[in-house]
């Protein structure tokens, strides 16, 4: 039943999601402007720029700056920039040749107007129009803004920076504008709209552990593939592993500005890395019971892991009907995270401290991973705009991920090598070293040898040999006879109906189904035996059988007809050696 549930509520939040995202994608609003150019650096305007008084109302929700490019400063600023620069024409040449002003905003609406002499026009805007089926902010957004070449002309640059939240009653705004208020954030001249190689070096740290990790979800994935096929119960592990690498890896890369390129919404890649965010404990508190680092919080867990489920279903609702800023949301879920981490803390120092007084390679990790989240929180109330809940938990992340790698692969080579041994030691303890053949003791244990079983014959057989006094008698000719007879019986009974007894007796357990093709076998023992005396000169080795079904009247027991046939064995083999 628990797991109907669980493939309801899967399939119910991962719908959601997926229609969310579709209407994120479809609403036009969030959509951004931007194109990639083989370009040199753009160069920081950090100075010029004045800040113009708004009349609108709240005062402190929209920041406007205001630029006057002369016609000397903006020539300087285009041979600058245009140094070692290579125009490309098949790529939309006129447009990357066109200078542009590059910047980045976090949950910002951005108008920008140009004045040359006859009244301001708009030449760029974002989040101010448009269609909107779900979402309430922009989330981090890349814009390019051209500018034209003006010849002997000044002109007037203005930006308008909003808050891109609205929920519909002005007090709540006003009050989110206070806590979030609008920043200006750098702004760059260059050219190509937007300079790939720039946002590449620049947020290496963002993207690269992105892509470290998700080389430790291949890594999963193959182990899962590879134990499934081993049938190891560490399969399912593996997997647990290789989403859980891939929800931080995808999180990570739609936190990063290289995310902006994934999706022409912003939005969209702000409500799945929120969601992310959001499933984030679910995930991290599974492949920790998996591990067995969590043991004695079973109803905590329980709880956390459905209050991570819950707050899933939070950011879907608060996407369609946007009443809380997800920013705000996003803060709860980094809480409820970080509670994650100090319940798994203050869990795993008690195990260390009350019950296995020893610290392992993973422990150490872990705690590497909690000092990175502290970090980090004290961090991201000092931080800049653009919030980075895991600036150093990232990196903590790629040595906790490694880790799990190599104890996972170290675990198999230990259960396979402990299989081996046990293999081994079974095999030591029920076959015999010399032969090959099942121990005699196993008669007694195998349920085909009980009073209720159905019925069955024995073959016991003996052979009685003489070795020529050119040979030297010792164990290794005994062993050789013995061997090579223990091959016969192989080869024409099933491995495991035949069993050593002692000295030269072996029995074979018989169906009574194949009671009348028994003399066929008996004959092809014997002829085996004729090639060996044949080809081994100096051996005389001969066959003494006896043959009989269990009789529950007269035998009582399997040890009862393993008594008569022993006796009936000795004295054929008695009278055998007395001719001979």
């Amino acid at each position: 039943m628990k797991k109907k549930y669980s493939i309801l509520i899967a399939t119910v939040l991962s719908l959601m999601v997926i229609a969310l995202t579709a209407a994120s994608f479809s609403s036009s609003i969030w959509t951004q402007k931007f194109r990639v150019g083989n370009l040199k650096h753009p160069m920081l305007l950090d100075k010029g720029w004045t800040v113009k008084k708004n009349a609108s109302f709240p005062p402190e929700g929209i920041l406007t700056i205001q630029k006057v490019f002369y016609f000397d400063e903006f020539q300087k600023l285009v041979k600058q920039t245009q140094q070692g620069f290579i125009s490309d024409l098949s790529q939309s040449g006129a447009y990357i040749t066109t200078p542009s002003l590059l910047f980045f905003t976090h949950n910002q609406k951005v108008r920008v107007f140009m004045n040359t002499g006859n009244g301001d026009f708009m030449v760029y805007q974002f989040g101010t129009e448009g269609s909107r089926y779900a979402g309430s902010e922009s989330g981090n957004a890349i814009h390019s803004v051209r500018v034209p070449y003006m010849e002997n002309e000044a002109f007037i640059v203005t930006i308008e920076f909003s808050p891109s939240f609205s929920s519909g009653s002005i007090k709540l705004d006003h009050l989110y504008y206070k806590l979030f208020p609008t920043r200006l954030p750098p702004i760059f001249f260059g050219f190509g709209a937007q300079n790939l190689q720039f946002i590449t070096t620049s947020t290496w740290f963002q993207w690269l552990p992105a892509l470290l990790i998700f080389m430790f979800a291949v890594a999963a994935l193959v182990q899962h593939i590879s134990f499934a096929i081993l049938r190891k119960k560490a399969a399912f592990q593996s997997l647990n592993q290789c989403i859980f690498a891939l929800i931080v890896g995808f999180y990570n890369l739609f936190e990063s500005l290289i995310g902006t390129y994934i999706m022409t919404s912003s939005f969209a890649t702000y409500f799945l890395s929120s969601v992310l965010l959001a499933f984030h404990p679910f995930m991290l508190i599974t492949v920790l019971q998996e591990r067995k680092n969590i043991t004695h919080t079973n109803r905590l867990s329980t709880f956390l892991r459905g209050l991570s489920l819950f707050n899933v279903f939070i950011c879907c609702i608060n996407a369609l009907f946007p009443i809380i800023p997800l920013c705000i949301l996003r803060i709860y879920f980094g809480a409820v995270i970080y509670a994650c981490v100090a319940i798994g803390a203050i869990t795993l120092i008690h195990e260390i401290i009350t019950e296995r007084n020893s610290v392992d390679v993973l422990d150490i990790v872990i705690f590497i991973c909690i000092l990175a989240f502290i970090v980090d929180l004290i961090c991201s109330f000092t931080g800049p705009a653009f919030a980075d809940f895991f600036r150093f938990t990232r990196w903590a992340t790629i040595v906790f991920f490694a880790t799990f790698t190599i104890i996972s692969m170290q675990d198999v080579f230990q259960s396979e090598i402990h299989k081996a041994q046990s293999t081994t030691l079974k095999k030591a303890n029920t076959q015999d070293s010399v032969t090959g053949c099942k121990r005699s003791q196993l008669m007694w244990e195998e349920e085909k040898f009980f009073h209720n079983a159905k019925p069955y014959a024995i073959l016991l057989t003996g052979i009685p040999y003489f070795i020529s006094t050119q040979r030297n008698k010792g164990q290794d000719e005994t062993e050789l006879i013995l061997r090579y007879f223990a091959q016969s019986l192989h080869s024409l009974f099933p491995e495991e109906n035949v069993y050593y007894i002692s000295n030269s007796r072996f029995a074979v357990y018989i169906p009574i189904e194949e009671y009348e093709h028994i003399s066929d076998a008996i004959a092809k023992l014997e002829k085996s035996l004729s090639d060996f005396n044949r080809n081994e000169p100096g051996f005389n080795v001969n066959l003494v059988t006896v043959l009989e079904e269990f009789d529950p009247e007269r035998d009582r027991d399997f040890d009862g007809l393993l008594v008569r046939l022993l006796s009936e064995l000795r004295y054929k083999a008695v009278e055998f050696l007395s001719r001979t």
